[in-house]
């Protein structure tokens, strides 16, 4: 199935939008067998009734418009038995990645995109499947939790996490103070920088020289912070 990204839209606006559909497409064509997504151009209303395919978001049934022009056109999925919408554009001669819309009352006022779980960077794991990291938006507030491990040393990974998304980023550095490495006796105390690009990062707190921390440590994580 394809990759599935998050975006945001106006409970009213999507409202209007699949009404018009309506008004717009008169008919509707039934799919019961394995086609390609990306072949699906033709403006109007498709009645999904397989679960095969390929470039679909999910494979539950429901209903797809397709409409647009011939260098950009939108796909919009809405399954039968799940409450979200998913949608994707062409443009610039291909399918950009799948997005599921989360709809808002107002603006800023975000309903809950419920735990996602979060990306760990090279050398770094969850601690167990019951802590494993992961990321929640609320209105415009992003809350990050877990309890991760290191498999290398600590010079040697190149970020905790990375790939958060890009809806939960902050627009600057976001710092917060961790507990450290115990073992080595210098610090118990981290630095963590949640950072614009997706990554988050993690330095030493309290002191200026060299550090390496050792294999195999629980090192519990969390941050909270706003959106734009």
């Amino acid at each position: 199935m394809a990759k599935i990204q998050n975006t945001y839209l106006n409970k009213e606006g999507l409202g209007s939008f699949l009404s018009n559909l309506k008004k717009i497409f008169l008919g509707t064509k039934t799919i019961t067998s394995a086609v390609d997504w990306n072949t699906l151009t033709e403006n109007g209303v498709y009645h999904i009734k397989t679960t095969a395919g390929t470039n679909r978001p999910v494979t539950n049934w429901g209903m797809l418009y397709v409409e647009g022009e011939t260098s950009t056109k939108f796909q919009i999925f809405i399954p039968d038995v799940k409450n979200n919408v998913i949608y994707k554009r062409y443009e610039n001669a291909g399918w950009k990645d799948w997005q599921e819309l989360t709809l808002i009352e107002t603006s800023g006022e975000v309903y809950d995109t419920g735990w996602k779980s979060v990306e760990c960077g090279y050398g770094i794991s969850a601690w167990s499947t019951t802590d494993a990291p992961k990321i929640r938006r609320v209105g415009k507030t992003v809350e990050l939790v877990g309890i991760i491990t290191n498999s290398t040393s600590f010079a040697d990974h190149d970020s905790l996490f990375r790939n958060i998304p890009e809806d939960m980023r902050p627009s600057r550095n976001v710092w917060s103070i961790q507990q450290g490495d115990i073992k080595n006796k210098t610090t118990a105390r981290w630095m963590m920088t949640i950072n614009p690009g997706g990554t988050v990062s993690f330095n030493y707190y309290g002191f200026s020289g060299p550090l390496t921390i050792s294999k195999g440590m629980c090192i519990p994580v969390h941050a909270i912070w706003m959106v734009d």
